[in-house]
């Protein structure tokens, strides 16, 4: 299984049911880099997970697999009343505050990424990444969980 070229692997994951990459991602470390690049290419992220999200793309091959990243921001919750009116001057600050953090801790990973690191190593290889950003609050009325 050693023996096929990341190429051929990567052909034969695109036929997997992605149901079934956790059987086949300790084949071999061969395999799990087939696999992590295919789940790895196209994320969603939100930014309450974004300290899980450095972890798991600490992996160069995982960083350098992603092409399109859509991004999240979570800005802060508000009360049922405040829905119905326009954002305040404090809510407007304090969203701009939350969404301008996020988005300059995700720039500074990207950036990382392109740095060398202490190994001298390249994480990502000079490849353009698609990002889609969003933001919004929990309590958005298109985003609450239904109350039941």
């Amino acid at each position: 299984m050693d023996r096929l070229s990341l190429e051929i692997l990567a052909i034969i994951v695109s036929y997997l049911n992605p149901s079934d990459f956790i059987e086949y991602v300790s084949v071999s470390r061969q395999w799990q880099f087939a696999i992590e690049r295919y789940t790895f290419r196209s994320l969603r992220l939100k930014s309450d997970d974004y300290d899980f999200f450095t972890r798991v793309c600490s992996d160069s091959h995982r960083a350098a697999a992603i092409a399109e990243l859509e991004y999240d921001v979570i800005l802060p919750a508000y009360s049922d009343e405040q829905c119905a009116k326009f954002e305040s001057e404090k809510d407007e600050k304090a969203n701009n505050e939350a969404f301008t953090n996020a988005i300059k801790r995700l720039f500074e990973t990207l950036h990382l990424w392109g740095n060398p690191s202490n190994d001298g190593a390249h994480k990502m290889r000079g490849r353009p990444i698609m990002l889609s950003l969003g933001a919004y609050s929990t309590t958005d009325p298109r985003y609450r969980e239904a109350k039941f």
